[in-house]
C-alpha cells in the first residue's frame, strides 16, 4: 500500500522537471542534459542518447564568453567613432570588444569594463581657464578669470594684466578677460603726436599757398603799352 503513493510522488517529481537538474556546464534538452559548448563556439546539434553535443566556432564578428547551450553566438560590440568611441580591445570568438573614449571625449556610461557611451569634453572659452583637466571618465571644468587677469581658454591659470606704469610705459589698450593689456613707450607717442602736428602745419600751409596762388591767377593782367 505504501508503494503506490511513493510511485505517484516520484512520477509527479519527474514530470515537473525537478528530476532533470543539469550540471552548470550542461543544458537540458529533450529530457536529458547536454554538454554545453565551450566559449568561442555555439551549439550546432544537440546531444542524443548515443552522441554528445556538436559545436561550431563563432563566425567573425560574433562571440560567446561563457559555456553555452545557444545555437548562435552574440554580436560583437561596435566601437563607433561617430559616438566618440574607439577600440580598446578587439572582439575575439571568446570575448566581446571593449571600447574607450576618443581623445577629447569622456565616458558617461560604463558596462562590463567597456565604455558604452561617450560625450565630448567641454572646451573652455577665452576669458576662462581650465580649473580641472578632463579625463577619460570626467569632463573638463572651466572657471572665469577674475578682474585684472586674462586667459586664452587653454591655460590652467589666468595671467595678470601687464602693468604698463610699472614698466614706465603708456597704456595703449586696456586688458580684457581674454587679452593682455598693450603698452607703448612715451617716445613712441611723442613721435606720433609730433608727426601729427607737422602734418597739420604743412597741410595748413599748403591750403594757404593754394588759395594765394589761385587768387593771384584770377586777377587781370596790367597793360605795359604806351
Amino acid at each position: 500500500m505504501l508503494g503506490n503513493p511513493h510511485l505517484l510522488i516520484f512520477t509527479i517529481y519527474f514530470l515537473t522537471g525537478h528530476a532533470l537538474e543539469c550540471h552548470p556546464t550542461e543544458y537540458p534538452r529533450n529530457g536529458q542534459c547536454c554538454p554545453m559548448c565551450l566559449p568561442g563556439s555555439h551549439v550546432r546539434d544537440d546531444c542524443t542518447k548515443i552522441s554528445g553535443t556538436t559545436c561550431r566556432p563563432c563566425v567573425k564578428g560574433t562571440f560567446t564568453d561563457i559555456p553555452t547551450g545557444h545555437t548562435t553566438c552574440f554580436q560583437c560590440t561596435m566601437c563607433n567613432e561617430v559616438s566618440g568611441l574607439r577600440i580598446k580591445k578587439a572582439c575575439t570568438r571568446s570575448s566581446d570588444a571593449e571600447c574607450q573614449p576618443l581623445e577629447g571625449f569622456f565616458c558617461v556610461d560604463i558596462g562590463k569594463g567597456s565604455c558604452e557611451k561617450a560625450q565630448k569634453q567641454t572646451v573652455c572659452q577665452p576669458g576662462q581657464y581650465i580649473r580641472q583637466e578632463g579625463t577619460a571618465f570626467s569632463d573638463t571644468v572651466c572657471s572665469n578669470c577674475s578682474d585684472q587677469t586674462f586667459s586664452n581658454g587653454i591655460s590652467t591659470t589666468c595671467q595678470p594684466h601687464t602693468n604698463c606704469e610699472s614698466q614706465n610705459l603708456c597704456l595703449i589698450q586696456p586688458g580684457t578677460p581674454s587679452t593682455d593689456a598693450k603698452c607703448g613707450t612715451n617716445e613712441r607717442y611723442r613721435g606720433k603726436i609730433t608727426a601729427a602736428i607737422v602734418f597739420v602745419v604743412f597741410f595748413g600751409i599748403f591750403i594757404i599757398l593754394s588759395y594765394i596762388f589761385k587768387k593771384y591767377r584770377s586777377q587781370p593782367g596790367e597793360s605795359n603799352e604806351l
